[in-house]
């Protein structure tokens, strides 16, 4: 005989993110906290790498350090550069 899984579990999966989602459509953190869909879907998401940078600099807690500013304004320069081994090493050390 097969054993069913409690109702409780049927009705939530765990996303990547943490999150879970009920059956309801609503999201739920490990807090407790719910959004519904609409709420989620209306987010201000980053769409181009400064902005994305800076989202996950203060996310990670660092928004507010100034060497992360430094990092950001150097990573252009060391890509754009970085077929000209000789022209990388100094954005390098300029970052450095």
């Amino acid at each position: 005989a097969t054993v069913s899984e409690p109702d409780a579990v049927k009705a939530k999966s765990t996303t990547r993110s943490g999150f879970s989602m009920n059956k309801k459509g609503t999201k739920a953190s490990s807090q407790g906290a719910t959004e519904t869909k609409s709420e989620v879907s209306n987010a201000v998401v980053p769409k181009n790498f400064h902005d994305m940078f800076l989202f996950n600099a203060a996310v990670m807690g660092f928004g507010s350090k100034g060497w992360m500013l430094d990092i950001l304004n150097a990573f252009d320069p060391i890509v754009l550069n970085v077929a000209n081994s000789h022209r990388l090493q100094e954005e390098c050390d300029v970052l450095a």
